[in-house]
């Protein structure tokens, strides 16, 4: 399924707001499902691809803002050309929302204990806000390049934490 998707994603999906975001998010993520399958033979837990394709998808609309003069340059229609800098700014606040919703969702649902909770106010929250902040405080190109590279990190660190309590490291 991922390889069409791959194939496609240029011709088709990328020219169409938020549907080529949502299917890199979607490829981003499925490593998540690929790595339980290679492991356990079966998923079982959702989670993590969730929570990837969450991330990956705000980090995604930034790198859209960060892109935004070649897009429009190159006739891309991404949700920043098409909406401004600022309507993509509302869109990375809902799914910011979502995510941190998601986030805790997966913590009652699974019944973690609250090193869960605490490493990702630390390591995901706390960073991901003062990103949002810096980027809302000063919404231009160069600021919205920096947001995706910084929300590359913390999807990686919050990839990590999640991964390390599924194990039962902590």
């Amino acid at each position: 399924i991922i390889f069409p998707i791959i194939f496609f994603y240029t011709p088709v999906f990328k020219n169409i707001p938020i549907l080529g975001n949502l299917v890199i998010s979607f490829i981003l993520a499925s490593i998540f499902l690929f790595v339980q399958l290679l492991i356990i033979n079966t998923i079982i837990d959702y989670s993590l691809f969730i929570l990837a394709f969450s991330f990956s998808f705000i980090r995604e609309i930034g790198k859209d803002m960060g892109d935004i003069k070649g897009d429009k340059f190159a006739q891309i229609k991404t949700f920043p050309v098409l909406y401004n800098l600022k309507k993509s700014m509302y869109l990375v606040y809902l799914f910011t929302f979502l995510t941190i919703a998601i986030s805790l969702w997966i913590f009652f649902k699974n019944e973690y204990n609250y090193i869960y909770l605490t490493s990702l106010i630390i390591a995901v929250y706390t960073p991901l806000f003062i990103s949002i902040f810096s980027l809302q405080k000063s919404l231009t190109i160069h600021t919205a390049n920096q947001f995706s590279k910084i929300t590359k990190g913390i999807t990686v660190t919050g990839m990590l934490t999640i991964l390390l309590l599924e194990i039962n490291i902590f």
